[in-house]
């Protein structure tokens, strides 16, 4: 669908997969400058979708994964500055883009149920990390990526029930975690909001020093 410049879109063409797709990304697959469309359908295949460059798609391509997946973010996984592709559902697997229009089996684990991944260098050694939710288990699961498309064993951290998305700490390489950013008006563990609206009108009204005059031009005596 193109969108218009007053609203809406218009539709422009589209490419028959066999199968229910589902989840989908944008990348330059095969690295002709025109935005190519990767997703997932039957399961276990993956369809890139290449554009034509007009708002169509002049072919495309599968690939059995193997396993289930239910979505496919992308990311360069490697360092080579192409997009690849985190076939993600029962467990996550990455598969490298050459840029010629083909995906090759890089690393990955199994879990028992995902829910949407987050691609994001979370230790800072500018290789991209995973980070998802199994629900099925209530955990939050963290795999550092090797930046050569591999992803370590997820460290496991235990959640609520039916985990479906995370806002809490992101454990960082050395065990440490980086505590969630406290929400505004939120108070200090063990301070009582008397204490802090004792503080906040201490705040608003300044005691005046003894002998300065005051608005109504009075006095104030010591």
């Amino acid at each position: 669908m193109l969108g218009k410049r007053r609203g809406g879109f218009a539709f422009s063409g589209a490419r028959t997969i066999v199968g229910i797709p589902d989840g989908v990304s944008i990348l330059d697959a095969n690295s002709d400058g025109k935005p190519d469309a990767v997703t997932h359908h039957s399961t276990t295949i993956v369809t890139l979708c290449f554009g034509d460059g007009a708002g169509g798609f002049a072919s495309s391509s599968d690939t059995n994964t193997g396993v289930a997946s239910y979505f496919v973010p992308v990311g360069d996984m490697n360092g080579d500055s192409l997009l690849d592709v985190v076939v993600s559902g029962i467990g996550a697997h990455v598969w490298l883009s050459n840029g010629a229009g083909s995906l090759a089996q890089a690393g990955g684990f199994n879990a028992i149920s995902f829910g949407p991944p987050l691609l994001a260098d979370l230790d800072g050694d500018a290789d991209l990390d995973l980070a998802a939710t199994d629900y099925a288990t209530d955990r939050l699961l963290i795999a550092s990526g090797d930046g050569a498309g591999g992803l370590a064993s997820p460290l496991s951290v235990v959640t609520g029930h039916g985990p479906t998305g995370s806002r809490s700490a992101i454990p960082t390489k050395t065990g440490a975690s980086t505590p969630s950013p406290r929400p505004r008006g939120a108070t200090a563990t063990g301070m009582s909001s008397s204490s802090t609206r004792t503080r906040a009108r201490s705040r608003g009204s300044p005691t005046m020093a003894p002998g300065c005059r005051g608005a109504s031009g009075r006095t104030r005596s010591a």
